[in-house]
């Protein structure tokens, strides 16, 4: 079992993606209890846009880590589901916006599909790299 060639620089890209869209949405939290002010609704705004456009960063990352373990055969299940399971879960969104708690669904359901595929990748690269090292026990012995 080998990982892609490319798999370094995949992984760091999904990683560094979703680690900043977390941060975006902990920023967004944050101004969301915080008494309203026109400096506090800008920042919101400006946040929850760019937490919007490093999602589908995340999402796009996330595609292509999933589609480089699955041609690898190191997965089974194929990179389409990365698109598909943020738009089933988010039917649930029908009046998206309409209050905090919303928001923070929204936030959480397309958070899920990029942090499964990065915990999973993280779990075989884990795997690839145990069987790549030597046991003690077949270790020459004098």
């Amino acid at each position: 079992m080998t990982l892609p060639t490319n798999w370094p620089g995949l992984m760091r890209n999904l990683r560094v993606s979703f680690q900043l869209y977390v941060a975006a949405c902990a920023v967004s939290f944050v101004c969301m209890l915080l008494p309203a002010s026109d400096i506090v609704w800008i920042t919101f705004e400006v946040v929850a846009t760019l937490s919007i456009i490093l999602v589908i960063a995340s999402l796009v990352f996330a595609y292509r880590v999933q589609a480089a373990l699955h041609t690898t055969g190191l997965s089974r299940t194929g990179a389409w589901v990365v698109i598909a399971a943020p738009m089933i879960l988010s039917t649930s969104l029908r009046n998206f916006g309409s209050t905090n708690g919303e928001y923070i669904l929204f936030w959480l359901l397309f958070a899920i599909t990029p942090l499964a595929v990065l915990m999973n990748a993280n779990r075989v690269a884990r795997r690839v790299a145990a069987a790549d090292q030597p046991d003690a026990s077949e270790s020459p012995t004098r």
